[in-house]
């Protein structure tokens, strides 16, 4: 693993930020100095960009440990629970097994007061395996909202905050990468295909934000076979989600998680 330098911000105290500090303590075995810098640099980054006081939650799932793997970096809350035994594998992150595993945020769209909301939201992750199913890797149980990394089609797939059919975006030659979807707005939304920049543009009103919980490797009744690393939601301007990008691809390069 790589990574010894620091990015420092305006009144940080020693090496490491109060933000990243705070996460330090949550985990049961302590992360090692090397990862720490990792963790405090993408943290970091985030704060900088912006990007940071606008996410509910940041599940870094390629992480040392389970335990770690399962944490809300934002926040001691909406921590990750393991549903039907999803397979963690160390600096890589969980996967299902396509038939009942998944990982649930406890975050329910309706009632948790988050950033997210109905015309401001974001959702996405990255993926480190392939694999090629007509499935939600995440979103919620009616997929109101969600994101399918590639369909047997090679299309991703994406829903933001509608009762409509999903949009479908070609070029998903693989599921292996980031995926996203970001709107601010009541009339439409963008997408994002391992790029920081849009996929393109959806037209499609939202709608009232509905009592369902958002879950990773898991959408409207599918299950997901493929390996997450990262995944997140919230709530920014389209013009951030490069940031947030960039962020996390260098944390998986540290690690090899990509």
């Amino acid at each position: 693993m790589s990574g010894t330098s620091r990015i420092l911000r305006s009144g940080q105290v020693g090496p490491f930020s109060s933000e990243a500090l705070a996460l330090f303590a949550r985990f049961t075995t302590p992360p090692t100095y090397a990862r720490s810098v990792l963790i405090n640099n993408l943290i970091n980054s985030l704060i900088v960009s912006g990007v940071w006081r606008q996410l509910d939650a940041l599940y870094v799932m390629a992480a040392a440990d389970s335990q770690a793997a399962r944490l809300n970096w934002k926040a001691d809350f909406f921590n990750l629970t393991a549903v039907s035994s999803p397979t963690f594998t160390a600096d890589r992150g969980y996967a299902g097994d396509g038939v009942a595993s998944y990982l649930d945020t406890g975050y329910t769209l309706s009632t948790s007061n988050g950033r997210y909301t109905q015309n401001v939201a974001s959702m996405g992750f990255y993926i480190n395996t392939d694999a090629a199913q007509n499935v939600s890797d995440m979103g919620t149980p009616t997929a109101y909202a969600s994101i399918g990394a590639r369909n047997s089609g090679s299309f991703m797939t994406a829903r933001s905050n509608l009762n409509a059919a999903s949009t479908a975006f070609a070029g998903a030659s693989t599921a292996i990468g980031d995926r996203a979807w970001v709107r601010n707005n009541s009339a439409n939304f963008e997408s994002y295909l391992n790029s920081g920049t849009s996929a393109g543009t959806t037209v499609g009103a939202s709608g009232a934000l509905i009592a369902e919980t958002m879950r990773l490797l898991r959408g409207a009744g599918t299950f997901s076979t493929k390996r997450m690393a990262i995944g997140w939601f919230g709530a920014f301007p389209p013009s951030s989600y490069a940031a947030l990008r960039s962020a996390n691809l260098v944390y998986l390069t540290a690690i090899g998680a990509q």
